[in-house]
């Protein structure tokens, strides 16, 4: 799984105006590093939400997803966690040509930051444009918004973990998406 996201995932909080490493702009943040391995351990599912900042229907399944995660997570002890894949933002040649300090990449980075925050979701960092292009092609991301499912292990649960959302219960979810965890387990015994 690790080869999947890296080693490290990225999460905003809000910051006060002015602090080591904030992004300026209306309700400051500042970016902190999740530890991969640290977050397998945690949680049994991982969410890849590919979407884009400037669409309304990733906009509006971000928010979704976050009440869903919320609520699995209250029943089932942190069965779920979303990571956004970014299919925007600013990308390493937007900044080597502009400039890290340009106003149009800072803006690009505010807005993506926006809502990331507004998702409450973990990031594949922007900076690691070549898992994310991997993780599109592995999953055949077509359209936006992509709700790939994965187990803990990097097993294919669901391809549309969107679909899946709106057709099934909450137990229903929890029994199709941890098929693949347990038999990972029983094997490993």
């Amino acid at each position: 799984m690790q080869q999947l996201l890296g080693s490290t995932l990225t999460k905003v909080e809000q910051n006060d105006a002015g602090s080591p490493g904030s992004i300026k702009g209306p309700g400051d943040y500042r970016k902190v590093d999740v530890d991969v391995l640290e977050l397998l351990q945690k949680t049994q599912i991982i969410g890849l939400f590919f979407a884009a900042h400037w669409s309304g229907p990733c906009i509006g399944w971000g928010s979704l997803l976050q009440s869903f995660k919320n609520e699995m997570n209250q029943e089932t002890n942190n069965f779920l966690e979303i990571v956004m894949v970014p299919m925007s933002g600013p990308t390493p040649d937007m900044i080597k040509y502009l400039g890290e300090s340009s106003q149009e990449v800072q803006d690009e980075e505010k807005q993506l930051l926006d809502f990331l925050n507004s998702c409450q979701c973990l990031m594949i960092p922007i900076e690691e444009q070549h898992n994310i292009e991997q993780l599109k092609e592995k999953f055949f991301v077509q359209e936006l918004p992509t709700f790939v499912v994965l187990d803990r292990f990097g097993s294919e649960v669901s391809k549309d973990g969107i679909a899946d959302i709106k057709k099934l219960s909450k137990q229903q979810l929890i029994t199709k998406w941890s098929e693949n965890f347990k038999k990972e387990q029983l094997q490993q015994l």
